[in-house]
């Protein structure tokens, strides 16, 4: 009995041998290119072996490399089973994730590779990445600061995310000051012909107006209210004033679109 155990430990460890040479040469040809090959001999050694964690590990990250994100995620998954605690192996499932669309399910992952290793930079660079692209900017910043304060080569990243920030505080104020200034202009083209703009002046009530943008007499209803001016409505139409805001929004999303492309990238 005792030499039949022996016999399938020594067989298991020749098999445990024959696969670490498999894989030292399977990541010689994925690092060199030949990624067929690679993919040869990381199917082979799951054939002898279908849990072995640093076969599951390159072969993930070699189908991510073809662009086959579904099966990259399902061979990390079953890297993680084996290897609950490895913190690069939920790193590598969020990138996936992430290119598959499941930016929730990428921020799930990055946060369980920090809790596991509070000093994998990398995590938390990805995790600011994703988060930026979910708006979360205060995250995103906050994440991209802890990559950097563990590793200067994402200091890159931390300058465009500040910057990025800076500019979302701009656009910020450029929107509250064109409606401020709509307002004020509202409020002076109402004002009567001739009459002293520094004397407060008698509300009026009119049941039609003219839209100072289009030019077309319209409903009172049309008009959104304005307390400032004497008839209690916007110098333009509803129509005009949702116009000019969704042409200013768009505006403003292909900046910050523009500038969310440089940061984390």
């Amino acid at each position: 009995m005792g030499r039949g155990k022996n016999i399938k430990l020594k067989e298991k460890e020749k098999r445990a041998r024959i696969n670490n040479t498999l894989l030292k040469e399977g990541v010689a040809c994925h690092r060199n290119g030949n990624l067929k090959k690679a993919e040869d001999l990381y199917q082979k050694i799951l054939v002898s072996n279908p849990n072995h964690v640093e076969a599951l590990r390159f072969y993930g990250l070699l189908t991510h490399q073809n662009g086959d994100y579904e099966t990259a995620v399902t061979l990390v998954d079953r890297a993680i089973i084996v290897k609950p605690a490895d913190a690069t192996l939920y790193v590598n499932k969020g990138v996936s994730l992430k290119m598959l669309g499941k930016r929730e399910e990428a921020v799930d992952c990055y946060r369980a590779a920090v809790e596991l290793d509070p000093e994998n930079a990398e995590a938390y660079r990805n995790l600011g990445t994703v988060l930026k692209d979910m708006d979360d900017f205060d995250g995103a910043l906050s994440s991209f600061r802890r990559a950097a304060e563990l590793n200067s080569a994402y200091m890159g990243a931390l300058a465009s995310m500040r910057k990025f920030m800076e500019e979302k505080r701009k656009v910020a104020l450029e929107i509250k000051q064109l409606l401020e200034a709509e307002d004020s202009i509202s409020a002076t083209s109402d004002n009567v012909a001739g009459e002293d703009p520094g004397r407060t002046s008698r509300p009026i009530s009119v049941e039609r107006k003219i839209c100072g943008k289009c030019e077309e007499e319209k409903p009172a209803d049309d008009f959104h209210r304005n307390k400032y001016t004497r008839d209690g409505l916007k110098a333009a139409c509803k129509e005009c004033v949702n116009r000019q805001a969704r042409e200013y929004r768009k505006k403003v999303r292909e900046r910050l679109n523009r500038d969310k492309t440089s940061v984390g990238a």
